[in-house]
């Protein structure tokens, strides 16, 4: 089959933004045109992701992203606090702004210009879209409000807290994230996983600051500030697809959130593809198929978190969950758990109500059992 050398890419963020740098180091030949809306490739965020989540040679090609990485994590819990010692990397906007401008060619890419009629005429190609276009049918959210401060004395930490729950329990589980970037600088984010989509951001702006001052740090410079509301799935997702058209959206770790090792795996097999409409819609189909295979059951702990645990212990799951093997955590984060990894994780006591449990076990739509 004739080999598509021409296409689009609709969205300059972590999809986008990963897609055409790769296509670019790897498929110098292939001519693409790279379409952000706003003035900087991938807005104000921050993703993380464990090194374990990663194959070696995909770690190699995404580490010159990497702003931080640290050999472990904290999570502290009301009944203990555990070092993690499983290598952790962080990647901001910024970096990620820097190495894509650096790296594709100027005609390669627009910035500030929103799609248009011409970017998606015939003969612009195969296109992806890469702007988050579903919607999940059912489910909770995660809603966070981060600030990256520089502070007037170092703030003491050498490790990020991915989950520091001897908070005030507020509107479903909240737990603060800290990832210390140099010794004077931290961004403190306040996550939470609750039922209601709303965020205001205001409120939990002042929360943070009010934390930030409760440890005694008193802040120089607020660098930036992200936030957002993210979907906690337990239902499938509808596309906003157009003909002839790749969406990238609705991939990424259903219980987390987590999607850079999503995202990775899914474009290093586009880029050895031929690139023709068909090649790819399988690989991104027979991707979503794959992880349909955990999905259900991450799906059905989703369903079990905002469904039957009580709104301020759900905490109680994840402190459940960290105390198990390192094995076991590092196969939930990469999405690849085994029958008997499914099974360990709901031994012991039950950290929500049996009977509401054994009513959504019973009557999930979702296929998870051990297979035989």
């Amino acid at each position: 089959m004739e080999r598509n050398n021409s296409l689009t890419i609709l969205g300059g963020g972590l999809w986008g933004g990963l897609l055409a740098y790769r296509l670019r180091t790897r498929r110098p030949d292939v001519r693409f045109k790279l379409i952000e809306k706003e003035d900087a490739f991938g807005g104000n965020h921050t993703w993380s992701f464990h090194e374990t989540d990663l194959a070696p040679e995909a770690l190699r090609w995404i580490r010159p992203f990497v702003t931080r990485s640290w050999p472990g994590y904290h999570v502290d819990f009301p009944a203990y606090r555990k070092e993690v010692k499983a290598p952790y990397h962080t990647i901001t906007a910024k970096k990620f702004n820097q190495i894509l401008q650096s790296t594709l060619a100027p005609e390669s890419y627009s910035l500030g210009k929103p799609v248009s009629a011409e970017d998606l005429r015939t003969d612009a190609g195969l296109v992806f879209d890469a702007r988050n276009r579903c919607q999940f049918l059912a489910g909770g959210y995660q809603k966070f409000v981060g600030l990256e401060v520089r502070l007037r004395e170092p703030h003491g930490l050498t490790l990020p807290v991915l989950m520091d729950a001897k908070v005030e329990q507020v509107d479903g589980y909240r737990f603060i994230y800290y990832l210390p970037f140099s010794h004077d600088t931290i961004l403190v984010e306040d996550t939470r996983y609750s039922n209601l989509a709303h965020l205001d951001v205001e409120a939990v702006r002042d929360e943070v600051l009010e934390l930030i001052s409760s440890k005694g740090w008193v802040v120089e410079e607020v660098l930036r500030e992200e936030s957002g509301s993210l979907p906690i799935p337990y239902s499938s997702a509808t596309y906003h697809e157009a003909k002839d058209t790749i969406n990238l959206a609705g991939i990424f770790h259903d219980t987390t959130g987590y999607s850079l090792p999503d995202a990775v795996r899914v474009i290093d097999r586009i880029a050895a593809s031929d690139l023709t409409f068909g090649a790819v819609e399988a690989i991104v189909s027979d991707y979503r198929f794959e992880r349909e295979k955990n999905r259900g059951f991450f799906r059905t702990l989703n369903q079990l978190l905002f469904e039957a645990a009580i709104p301020d212990q759900r905490y109680r799951i994840f402190e459940h969950f960290y105390q198990l093997s390192p094995g076991l955590i590092e196969r939930f984060y990469r999405g690849e758990l085994g029958a008997l990894d499914k099974v360990r994780i709901f031994v012991g006591k039950p950290p929500v109500p049996v009977n509401k449990a054994m009513q959504i076990l019973l009557n999930s739509n979702n296929r998870w059992a051990v297979p035989t």
